[in-house]
């Protein structure tokens, strides 16, 4: 099976563990549609089970 190598691969392998948790909260002046609709959907399903 293929592999990607690159200079510096070992640094970024696990960032993602690094980066802080979030909440995302929701501006409604921004927000397209009601509240409930796909919108709010989509953002809950990035939430971490």
């Amino acid at each position: 099976m293929p592999t990607l190598n690159w200079i510096g691969k070992s640094a970024v392998v696990n960032h993602d563990q690094q980066v802080p948790y979030r909440l995302i909260h929701c501006d409604g002046d921004l927000s397209g549609g009601e509240a409930g609709e796909g919108n709010v959907q989509a953002l809950k399903a990035l939430l971490p089970h």
